[in-house]
């Protein structure tokens, strides 16, 4: 349910396009800042182990499975049965073709797998994991795991916006050597045991596909319930990122994604709690909350604290301060209503999510209403078309 970069959106897409990105990197396991990593070998009792040594050289070897210790030192230990190799980063990859890797981060993730190579290094303690895949290997498992049992042609208009995102978001973890992390804040990657084989097939047939307006990648976004109408890119993130194709559209009538759960949300907070919440930005306690500015469908634009100091939120700024502290399944989206009861704030709120361009409730609906995967992103990004990648770079 991913949030969007706008900048530099066109020389993303000139670069992409014209590049023919194959493989992408993804930063695996950040979110547990990792000492610790167990990998071993999918379908095969054999990995090929490349070891940079800390004293100078390389060295290579086979093995059923490692465990890899980083250190403050910005070295690592690299365990392979009774040995332990000091060195400065190990790659990884499965001996037998089309199998991959299990990693796990140890006492806090269990092993999954991954396609492709795996490389590890320190950083001030911490075991930086890279993941290189193959690109349509990531779009599919960032596809099938934002939609979940849905209908096919909801997950094809997924994975087209999932690759187009991609491809306009290269480098957004250069810092790291990486692509993308693994988390919300690109697009969440579980590895290879997303997709079934239904899945798979479905996703096939959209393969290479890429979301275009005009001669550019369009900027995606998706999200999971909209409430009845989608937001305005420029009303959540600003001027600079108003697009023509997101400007926010009617679900339907009745709304597409009426039947999910999250369609309605209440919440009562105890006001205390609230103004203690936003003295991350400012606000002193006691607080009083007023909406200043709507948008398009109910999105709030922007929020008054009014406190010993003052202060103003726009309304994606202030979903974020409140998801943060009170939960994302609680606190769901910035499409809301306030009313002071005393002591406490009542929110009355539709949708879940940022709230900008693919409703993916209302995408599964429509795909259960008869509607293609094209008629879909239609609907959700008027004014853009389907080609496929192959043929953009034929034309160019």
């Amino acid at each position: 349910m991913i949030l969007r970069l706008f900048i530099l959106s066109f020389f993303y897409s000139c670069v992409a396009m014209a590049s023919g990105h194959d493989h992408v990197k993804v930063g695996l396991f950040s979110i547990f800042h990792p000492k610790r990593i167990f990998i071993a070998s999918v379908g095969t009792k054999t990995l090929a182990v490349k070891i940079k040594k800390s004293r100078g050289g390389k060295e290579e070897l086979n093995a059923p499975e490692v465990m890899v210790s980083c250190s403050a030192t910005g070295g690592l230990q690299v365990k392979v049965g009774k040995r332990t190799i000091e060195g400065f980063s190990v790659n990884l990859v499965s001996k037998r073709a089309g199998k991959g890797l299990l990693v796990g981060v140890m006492g806090k993730q269990r092993a999954r797998p991954y396609k492709g190579k795996l490389e590890v290094h320190s950083k001030d303690g911490v075991c930086v994991v890279t993941n290189t895949v193959v690109l349509e290997d990531y779009v599919e498992s960032v596809s099938c795991h934002e939609i979940r049992g849905g209908l096919s042609e909801a997950l094809k208009a997924q994975a087209v916006l999932v690759r187009t995102w991609a491809l306009t978001h290269l480098g957004r973890h250069g810092a790291d050597g990486q692509d993308f992390c693994d988390l919300t804040h690109c697009q969440v990657y579980t590895g290879d045991s997303a997709c079934d084989a239904s899945q798979t097939l479905a996703l096939s047939e959209v393969k290479g596909m890429v979301l275009m307006y005009g001669s550019v990648l369009s900027d995606v976004a998706y999200f999971s319930t909209c409430g009845g109408y989608t937001a305005s890119a420029a009303d959540i993130w600003g001027r600079k990122s108003s697009r023509s194709y997101l400007k926010g559209v009617m679900d339907g009538d009745p709304a597409y994604c009426s039947e999910s759960p999250h369609f309605h949300w209440h919440l009562l907070l105890p006001k205390a709690d609230v103004c203690r919440v936003l003295a991350i930005k400012g606000a002193g306690s006691p607080c009083t909350l007023e909406v200043t500015k709507t948008g398009k469908g109910g999105w709030v634009k922007s929020v008054r604290v009014i406190s010993k100091k003052n202060i103003s939120l726009t309304g994606e700024e202030f979903r974020m301060v409140m998801g943060r502290a009170f939960g994302w399944g609680k606190f769901k989206s910035s499409n809301f209503v306030m009313n002071s009861r005393g002591d406490e704030v009542e929110f009355i709120g539709k949708g879940l999510g940022h709230g900008v361009g693919m409703c993916q409730y209302g995408a599964m609906n429509m795909a259960k209403k008869g509607k293609s995967y094209k008629d879909i992103l239609r609907h959700y990004f008027p004014g853009t078309r389907v080609l496929k990648l192959n043929e953009i770079r034929h034309r160019k």
